[in-house]
């Protein structure tokens, strides 16, 4: 199965789940896990699990390819706690669930760190990255991206977004596009830069497409 297609898979399964409502777009979805897989991506921070959507679609992706990623992550509503293991169901036990940042073993130390939700400590993450390590903000987080910037001022940052809009099987209203994804490679090397170059002009040109058929 190609990464679209798992993508999908998940996506639909998670969509079906109890609290569903508010859950990572597809889009953003297949853009992380594509980075996982570009940069063989050996350990993930989550801050906000909630229902596990994002989670729970790396466990499964590194089962699938029979590759071990570390998954540790943060979250303290209860709701999105006790649905965690029904959702992962066997991978729940492969997930190092945290209730705050500041709680997250000191030794840590994370090529991807994805921020999908509410967090006031992110000065704490600064310190749990490699070297060339990647930040992820889901969605529109305006006020998670004023602080990360902030953190990591020379940071190479991209705004990715979608043509497509969602489908009928989402929990997101069909006129929407398929959300957006907000990238940082924080002390890029020469790969990232490229990449990032080549993002910044996809990014640039559907934005031009964006607003020509609106």
């Amino acid at each position: 199965m190609n990464l679209k297609s798992f993508t999908s898979n998940q996506y639909k399964l998670f969509c079906e789940a109890e609290g569903s409502q508010h859950i990572v777009s597809e889009y953003a979805l297949y853009q992380i896990l594509k980075l996982i897989k570009k940069y063989s991506v050996r350990s993930v921070l989550e801050v906000g699990l909630g229902i596990g959507t994002i989670s729970g679609s790396i466990l499964k992706y590194a089962q699938g390819r029979d590759r071990r990623i570390q998954c540790v992550g943060t979250e303290n509503n209860t709701f999105c706690l006790n649905q965690l293991p029904i959702n992962l169901g066997p991978q729940n036990k492969n997930l190092d669930v945290y209730s705050e940042v500041d709680r997250i073993y000191s030794g840590y130390k994370f090529n991807l760190i994805i921020i999908d939700g509410a967090e006031n400590n992110l000065q704490l993450v600064k310190n749990m990255l490699h070297k060339h390590g990647i930040i992820v903000i889901e969605g529109d987080r305006s006020g998670q991206e004023k602080m990360v910037k902030k953190i990591f001022p020379k940071a190479k940052f991209v705004h990715l977004i979608s043509l497509k809009k969602n489908g009928e099987y989402s929990v997101k209203r069909t006129e929407d596009f398929r959300g957006g994804l907000k990238l940082l490679f924080i002390e890029p090397d020469l790969k990232q830069k490229i990449h990032w170059a080549a993002l910044k002009f996809k990014s640039a040109m559907k934005m031009w497409i964006r607003k020509k058929i609106a």
